[in-house]
C-alpha cells in the first residue's frame, strides 16, 4: 500500500535499549532483540499496542553486545547473532516461547550479521581481519565450514546478509573503497560492485523480496538504495549525511521500503509512483531504526529516539484536512520563496537555517519532507503554521534572498 504521506499509531514501552533488531513471528507479534544498558540481551514483544519483555542471554553470556541481528525461521525457531566484547561473533537460538541456547563463538571478528533460509538454516556473514582475512559466510552452528567470499577485510568493514530460498547473498565494503554484492549459485560466488562510496559507510542492510530479488541500503555520505529486478540494478540516492543506521524490507507486493536514522528518522518507499520519503522524527538521539511487515501486512517501525523503544504502526493515509493544510502551507510558502528572487531560486529560511531548491517542485518536496507526515507534528500544530502564513516575508540571509518562515512554522522544520 502506498498511502502517500502515511499516518502512524505510536506506542512507547518501558524498555531502554542500546542496540536492537526486530523480526515478526507467525502470529504477527513483533519481537525486538536488544542489548540492555547493563549488558545481556533481552527480547521485547510488541503486540496489540502492548510491550512485554523476555530475558534471552544474561550478562555473563553477552558482554557488551552490539550489532544484534534477530531472524525467525518458518518453524518458529528464533536465531540471534551479536558481536560480544567488540571482538567475537556469538550465535544463540530458541523455540518460540522457549529457553535460549548459547551456541557459542562463531568467529573472532569486529562485524557480523545473520539471516535464515526458508528451510530454517541460519547463515552468517562476518569479516576476519587477521590473515588470512576476508569476508566469510558460514552455514548452521556447531561444526561449520566457513566459505571465503572475498580476500581482505579491515576493522571498518561492513557486512549484510539475506537469503533467497536457500541461497545466501551478501553486501559488503571492500578494502578498495567500494560496496559490493555477492550471490552464491551452484558454481560458486558471483560478485558485482554497487557503489564507489565504500569509505565511511556507517551501516548496510540487505533485504530480499519473495521472488528472490535483493535490495541493498547504504548509510554513508548519502543514503543510497539499490534494487535488482531480474539482472538489472537501479539506484536511488537521497542526500542525508546524518544517516547512521538503515533498515529495509519488502512488502507483499514487492514494494521496497527503507528507513534511515541519524539526527532524524526518515521512511522511504521505492514502489513505482509512490511518495518517495517522509520524516518520522524531527529530533532523534537514539541508536538506530528497524522496520518489518507483520503477517497482516502492517508496516512496523521501531526506534529508540526518546530513550525507550517505541513502535510506529502504519494506519494508512493522513486525513483529508491534514492533507489540505499541508498543501496550503507548501503552496503559500513556496510561492513566496520563489518570488523572493536572489542569486539562487526558491530559497526560504527556517530560523537561522537556509535552503534553496532552485525549483518550485524541489521546494514543495522539501516542505513535504520536513513539515508533513512527522509523527511528532499534529494536525493542530500544522494549522497554527497555516494561520501564520501571511506573516511570511522576503528577507536576506547569508547573502541570499528568500522567504523568512513565520516562527511557528520554523519550529516545525
Amino acid at each position: 500500500m502506498d498511502c502517500g504521506i502515511c499516518s502512524f499509531a505510536t506506542a512507547s514501552g518501558p524498555i531502554q535499549a542500546s542496540s536492537f533488531s526486530l523480526a515478526t513471528t507467525a502470529d504477527g507479534t513483533v519481537e525486538v532483540a536488544y542489548s540492555r544498558p547493563g549488558d545481556g540481551v533481552n527480547i521485547a514483544h510488541f503486540s496489540n499496542g502492548v510491550w512485554t519483555d523476555e530475558v534471552a542471554l544474561t550478562t555473563d553470556l553477552a558482554m557488551f553486545p552490539g550489532q544484534l541481528r534477530l531472524a525467525i525461521a518458518p518453524d518458529g525457531t528464533r536465531w540471534l547473532s551479536f558481536i560480544a566484547g567488540f571482538t567475537s561473533l556469538v550465535v544463540a537460538h530458541a523455540p518460540e516461547g522457549g529457553p535460549w541456547t548459547d551456541d557459542g563463538v562463531v568467529a573472532t571478528t569486529p562485524v557480523g550479521s545473520l539471516a535464515v533460509a526458508n528451510d530454517g538454516t541460519p547463515f552468517l556473514v562476518y569479516a576476519v581481519v587477521a590473515p588470512p582475512g576476508g569476508i566469510f559466510v558460514s552455514t548452521g552452528v556447531g561444526a561449520m565450514t566457513p566459505e571465503q567470499v572475498v580476500a581482505g577485510a579491515s576493522s571498518s568493514s561492513r557486512v549484510a546478509i539475506g537469503v533467497a530460498g536457500t541461497q545466501p547473498m551478501i553486501a559488503y565494503t571492500s578494502n578498495s573503497g567500494t560496496v559490493s554484492f555477492a550471490q552464491r549459485d551452484p558454481t560458486g560466488w558471483i560478485t558485482a560492485p554497487l557503489s564507489s562510496n565504500g569509505y565511511g559507510v556507517n551501516a548496510l542492510e540487505l533485504a530480499v523480496s519473495r521472488h528472490g530479488d535483493p535490495a541493498v541500503a547504504i548509510a554513508g555520505d548519502n543514503l543510497e538504495v539499490y534494487r535488482r529486478s531480474g539482472a538489472t540494478w537501479s539506484v536511488s540516492t537521497i542526500a542525508n549525511p546524518n544517516a547512521q543506521s538503515v533498515a529495509a524490507a519488502f512488502d507483499a507486493n514487492d514494494g521496497l521500503w527503507f528507513a534511515a536514522s541519524g539526527s532524524e528518522i526518515y521512511l522511504g518507499n521505492l514502489a513505482p509512483n509512490a511518495t518517495p520519503i517522509q520524516r518520522i522524527h524531527r529530533y532523534c538521539s537514539g541508536v538506530g531504526v528497524s522496520l518489518t511487515f507483520d503477517t497482516a501486512g502492517n508496516l512496523q517501525i521501531v526506534d529508540e529516539c526518546h530513550g525507550l523503544l517505541e513502535a510506529h504502526t502504519r494506519q494508512g493515509t493522513v486525513s483529508a484536512d491534514y492533507t489540505a493544510t499541508c498543501n496550503e502551507i507548501k503552496s503559500s510558502l513556496c510561492t513566496q520563496a520563489c518570488n523572493c528572487t536572489g542569486i539562487a531560486n526558491c530559497c526560504y529560511f527556517p530560523g537561522s537555517a537556509s535552503w534553496c531548491s532552485g525549483t518550485r517542485t524541489g521546494c514543495e518536496y522539501d516542505l513535504t519532507l520536513h513539515m508533513c507526515g512527522d509523527v511528532e507534528v499534529s494536525a493542530a500544530t500544522l494549522s497554527t503554521c497555516q494561520a501564520a502564513l501571511p506573516q511570511a516575508t522576503c528577507a536576506t540571509q547569508s547573502n541570499e534572498k528568500g522567504a523568512a518562515l513565520p516562527a511557528v512554522c520554523s519550529a516545525l522544520y
